[in-house]
């Protein structure tokens, strides 16, 4: 299993970070803590996001 930051989420779908971070907020794209606002967003966690909204990228 892979774990990625917010950047690595934004660089691998094209967007701001702000963008993956209002998704967090919103509740669109599950994650989880691993302290204070360092968060984290596995592979299955973003695999599944974007098959909700049907986006195709290659996740590494």
């Amino acid at each position: 299993m892979r774990y990625y930051t917010v950047r690595e989420v934004a660089d691998l779908l094209k967007v701001k970070e702000k963008t993956v971070r209002e998704w967090l907020s919103a509740r669109k794209l599950t994650h989880f803590k691993i302290s204070g606002k360092c968060v984290r967003i596995s592979d299955q966690q973003l695999e599944a996001f974007l098959k909700k909204r049907e986006i195709k990228v290659e996740v590494i």
